[in-house]
């Protein structure tokens, strides 16, 4: 698969991702959080069962053992990243949620500084600072207003680009994206199961045709689509590249927020979301220069 496709699939998947942030506030009044999380990932397992027996049989795929002893790690930070967006979604907007979820990008580079020990420079040191400015401006924290939704999705932040690189790792073992997505499902949901067990008793709330298309579109779109284009993307770009790409998924965020809820955001918000992606081009640029001059 080509970079120009790979980058136009995880486009697609950020647009999904984007209505997904609006499609769990909706389907928040069906269950709560956790069991939300493990019930949606398991679905998606078991939706794709038959297709998977059927890339089986015909012999395409010999070694699921592996990718699905790869996929472990993935499917946990996975489901850290959903299950503390999701409760997130509870205290803070649509909107909040989708712009702070962005300071994945930031992460990302600090963590493969860890596994893979790769330098950080100055400019992205800058880069960081300014978006941790627009995160505290779009969530107007105060010493007398702290949102605890907000922190949540800073943790889930943390969580998502632990994922990427997590992916990243992997991308050379990935023989069949399809597979190893529908394995980290697996293990999402079977953990987030466990966890709602032990932590909340299960209740299903109100069955409206906005609560329920909700959770299908989250099933489908989100999970099923998007989480499988994100894999087979990575097999192609690096984690720097898959995480600035992803943060299309906060202006559609935004977007759909405003249509589907009528979410508005202040001057100071406005402000705040302009530093996020600001840095987050900027860093796309400083990229591509380093790229350029890699080749040359």
């Amino acid at each position: 698969m080509s970079v120009t496709r790979a980058a136009v699939e995880l486009i697609f998947a950020t647009l999904f991702w984007g209505f997904g942030f609006v499609g769990a506030r909706w389907a928040l009044e069906l269950f709560s959080p956790s069991w939300m999380s493990g019930i949606r990932f398991v679905l998606a397992f078991v939706i794709a069962i038959p297709a998977m027996l059927y890339i089986a049989k015909n012999g395409a795929f010999s070694n699921w053992k592996q990718t699905c002893k790869h996929s472990f790690w993935p499917g946990l930070y996975l489901v850290l990243t959903i299950v503390l967006q999701t409760w997130g979604l509870k205290y803070t907007t649509a909107t909040n949620a989708g712009f702070i979820t962005t300071l994945y990008v930031v992460f990302v580079p600090i963590l493969q500084l860890i596994y893979l020990r790769k330098r950080i420079d100055l400019n992205h040191i800058v880069l960081v600072l300014v978006a941790v400015a627009g995160t505290a401006l779009i969530c107007q924290w105060q010493a007398n207003n702290w949102n605890k939704g907000d922190f949540l999705t800073v943790l889930c932040a943390l969580c998502g680009a632990l994922h990427i690189v997590c992916i990243s790792l992997y991308s050379e073992a990935i023989k069949n994206p399809f597979f190893f997505n529908n394995f980290q499902c697996l293990w999402a949901g079977g953990l987030a199961l466990i966890f709602a067990f032990f932590s909340e008793p299960f209740h299903v709330g109100n069955l409206t045709p906005q609560s329920a298309a909700g959770f299908i579109f989250l099933l489908f779109g989100s999970t099923l689509f998007g989480f499988w284009a994100q894999v087979r993307a990575q097999r192609v770009l690096s984690a720097n590249a898959a995480s600035l790409i992803c943060l299309l998924e906060s202006p559609f965020a935004g977007l759909f927020a405003f249509i589907f809820l009528g979410e508005r955001l202040d001057i100071w918000q406005w402000t705040g979301a302009g530093l996020i992606l600001l840095s987050a081009f900027v860093t796309i640029i400083l990229e591509a220069r380093k790229l350029t001059i890699l080749r040359n």
